[in-house]
Order: C-alpha cells, then structure tokens, then sequence
C-alpha cells in the first residue's frame, strides 16, 4: 500500500509542509484532497514519500489540481 501525502498552497512552485493522506489509490487520494481543501482558488498537490524532501517538504508532485481539474504528472 503507497502512502500518498499532499499539501495545499497558493501557487504550483511553492513548497510547504505535507500531510498524510489515508488513501490506497491515487483516485482516493485526490478526493480525500478535495475534502480537505480549506481554502478557494488554492493549488492541491500529492506525492508519495519519494516526493517529500529531508523537512518533510513536497517538492516533486505526481499529481495536482488547479482550479477544478486534477492534472497527473507521472
């Protein structure tokens, strides 16, 4: 089981802390995201663990969304 992690910031190339997300697909966890985006018009983002830096930082995303549609990176 993959352990998808995502993080909601202003902007695609910001970088901000992640959150685990309690997910076993790739489709779940862009709906957990949606769920939990707290703020309109933000960007949502999801990695895996390789996607996290040593700060624990996401910086290299498999998949997000700006606006209303999910766009996949891999």
């Amino acid at each position: 089981m993959t352990t998808y992690y995502f993080t909601e910031t202003n902007d695609r190339k910001a970088y901000r802390q992640a959150e685990a997300l309690k997910a076993k697909t790739l489709a779940d966890a862009k709906r957990e995201a949606t769920r939990r985006q707290v703020f309109y018009g933000t960007v949502l983002k999801i990695g895996t663990i390789y996607s996290l830096n040593a700060n624990g930082l996401l910086v290299s995303e498999i998949s997000y969304k700006d606006g209303d549609k999910w766009t996949d990176t891999i």
